[in-house]
């Protein structure tokens, strides 16, 4: 259940960069991976 929490919020994520920055920058991805992290550990609990 986890990892679909956070593959859901990973796409949201994605949408929403290709939205406002039409697309994904070395900065973005970075975030995307912390924000994976989080969300991951988050879902465990």
């Amino acid at each position: 259940a986890a990892m679909v929490v956070t593959m859901v919020a990973i796409f949201i994520l994605g949408q929403l960069l290709k939205r406002t920055l039409g697309g994904q920058t070395g900065d973005t991805l970075g975030a995307a991976i912390e924000l994976g992290e989080l969300v991951f550990l988050l879902a465990l609990l």
